[in-house]
């Protein structure tokens, strides 16, 4: 019988999404999407689009609303879209500040990155 790792359970699989970590969001943003559009691309696109899809009122359904063309959302009907997924990405990625001072600090730690005297470089 397989046993099923650590790595297995927090990348998911084909079948089983990611496991939400919000410390790595990143990395389980990257794998969802992945997860998704190999389900379905159009799944993946609703999830751009979000849950609101703007309609209008077809001609000889008696007004029956139908999916508009994306061509003709408007402005306002892209803002209502978006909401949802700039929320998650705001609360697990930050704000741009705090995306340019993370690499700030990265790039400080590069740059203080050196090898002591008695370390060896080998693989």
């Amino acid at each position: 019988m397989a046993t099923i790792s650590m790595h297995d359970t927090e990348s998911g699989s084909l079948n089983k999404p990611p496991i939400f970590t919000p410390d790595d969001y990143d990395t389980w943003k990257v794998r969802m999407e992945g997860f998704i559009r190999n389900q379905d691309f159009k799944l993946w696109k609703s999830v751009l689009e979000g849950p609101f899809i703007p309609t209008i009122a077809a001609a000889g359904t008696g007004g029956a609303p139908v999916p508009k063309d994306p061509s003709l959302y408007s402005d306002e009907e892209y803002k209502k879209m978006e909401d949802l997924r700039n929320t998650l990405q705001q609360m697990y990625e930050g704000s741009e500040d705090v995306k340019e001072n993370k690499k700030d600090m990265l790039k400080q730690k590069f740059e203080n990155f050196y090898q002591e005297n008695n370390e060896k470089m080998a693989s």
